[in-house]
């Protein structure tokens, strides 16, 4: 919990104090979409409208069945209704992150878009036949009211889309620093959470024929909410880092096909300088530069987690609320006697 609220308190300042860069972040990828928009490929605002309705829509609900089963596992403990405002105080910060995760993970949905209409465009461009002298395309494309039919016009399209990938790149890099320390502290607190959840759970399972208090129930049944909330938060936020990182670098890949068409052999050097560029600076998401986001990072997480929680078995830890439950078992018979 107090990982939870240094986040935060930092999520909080850092907004309040760095706003402006905020508003740049999202005028660079405006900019971006009305370049995209002069090479006749639609912008696709409305989706990004209800992909954000619908984060909201879960963020809600996640507050609603949180709430919830906190409620009853408080109701449980202190056996008193007015408890059930305690979880929502508790969980206050909580529900702060998710928003900067929310925001995070739309920032970097909507480059990967971007980016995924740059690769589609370039392998327009590929598609030219007849030496550079015609090209063929899927669809009617429009630049500044002109038709794309010679070497020439190809190669300036081709030079716009590299500025626009470079641009891409440098803005998800400028968005990783802006989040970086809150995503950091956000990973602390899902190691920690997780942890804690998985004994807890392991636990409850191993001693489940010695239960026989509804504390315990209703707060396994919570501890098992948490842990699949955090633990959604913690795949979603680095399967979307993976996937932006892997469209930039298809982008090489793609681009560097083009060397091979002739209307093309004047670009063969500034071609050659991107796909140098960048192999040499991949765009890669990391948290303060301890560690980098992907998949690889997850299966980490999950054998570090797997480890601690055979640590924590093997040295016979109790959790708390084990602890709880038996003094509340404990007071109840003292109030019969």
């Amino acid at each position: 919990m107090t990982v939870n609220l240094l986040t935060a308190i930092i999520s909080i300042i850092i907004t309040i104090c760095e706003y402006e860069k905020y508003r740049q972040y999202t005028r660079k990828l405006d900019l971006v979409d009305d370049t995209l928009e002069e090479l006749g490929i639609p912008k696709e605002y409305h989706k990004m409208r209800n992909l954000t309705r619908k984060a909201l829509i879960i963020w809600f609900l996640m507050i609603c069945v949180t709430w919830t089963s906190n409620s009853l596992a408080c109701i449980g403990i202190f056996h008193d209704t007015r408890a059930i405002f305690l979880p929502f105080v508790m969980s206050y910060s909580m529900y702060v992150n998710s928003i900067t995760d929310i925001t995070f993970i739309l920032f970097l949905r909507h480059i990967g878009a971007s980016l995924d209409k740059i690769n589609n465009h370039i392998k327009q461009l590929s598609e030219t036949e007849d030496c550079g002298l015609r090209c063929k395309w899927k669809k009617f494309l429009v630049v500044n009211n002109y038709n794309v039919r010679n070497a020439k016009n190809c190669k300036h399209i081709l030079w716009i889309v590299i500025h626009l990938h470079l641009e891409l790149c440098r803005t998800a890099r400028d968005i990783n620093g802006f989040f970086g320390l809150q995503m950091t502290l956000q990973m602390i607190t899902y190691f920690i959470v997780l942890n804690a959840g998985s004994y807890f759970e392991y636990y409850t399972i191993l001693h489940l024929k010695e239960i026989n208090s509804n504390i315990i129930l209703y707060t396994s049944v919570s501890s098992m909410i948490w842990f699949l909330v955090f633990l959604t938060k913690l795949i979603s936020v680095n399967h979307i880092c993976e996937s932006v990182s892997a469209k930039a670098h298809k982008t090489k890949s793609i681009i560097h096909k083009l060397t091979n068409l002739i209307c093309f052999a004047e670009a063969r050097e500034e071609i050659y300088q991107f796909v140098l560029q960048v192999s040499l600076r991949p765009l890669k998401f990391n948290g303060c530069g301890l560690f980098c986001f992907g998949y690889a990072f997850i299966r980490k997480f999950f054998v570090w987690t797997l480890t601690i929680v055979i640590f924590m078995a093997q040295m016979g830890f109790v959790p708390v609320w084990n602890e709880i439950d038996r003094k509340n078992t404990a007071n109840s018979s003292y109030m019969r006697l």
